[in-house]
């Protein structure tokens, strides 16, 4: 196979193109609204455990429960959801062992991630894949 001088030059200008759009066009659905929260700043693993079904047969109603000592704020990402913050929790400092249970909906077969502030605004994640078999957003 071989290139003529066009084709080179039809590469060679849709690469370009594709410049200015860096690599936030090649970013995973969440990854904006994470940064978004840490400021940009490193994040630690672990910290923080979500439990979840490994199987949820109805995405309206996927029961999770997190827990967190330590952390004062946690946000829930469901990156293929519509609105893929969850929601942000901050403890308050009569908060015993930082524990929350809540239902979430969930549009499809996807990891939830929970992220962290530590008080001393060290960030912490963990991910946790669930399967739905039926949709619930």
């Amino acid at each position: 196979m071989s290139f003529s001088r066009r084709d080179a030059l039809v590469l060679g200008v849709g690469g370009l193109a594709a410049l200015p759009f860096g690599s936030a066009a090649f970013a995973a659905p969440g990854d904006a609204e994470i940064a978004e929260f840490t400021g940009g700043a490193a994040i630690g693993d672990g910290g923080i455990t979500i439990e979840a079904p490994e199987l949820a047969e109805n995405g309206n109603f996927v029961q999770i429960e997190i827990a967190a000592p330590g952390i004062e704020e946690v946000m829930l990402v469901a990156p293929e959801n519509p609105d893929i913050v969850v929601f942000r929790l901050s403890f308050g400092p009569k908060a015993i062992g930082n524990r929350f249970m809540t239902r979430v909906r969930m549009a499809k077969t996807q990891d939830l991630i929970a992220v962290g502030r530590a008080p001393d605004g060290s960030f912490t994640q963990v991910k946790r894949n669930v399967k739905v078999t039926a949709g619930g957003c």
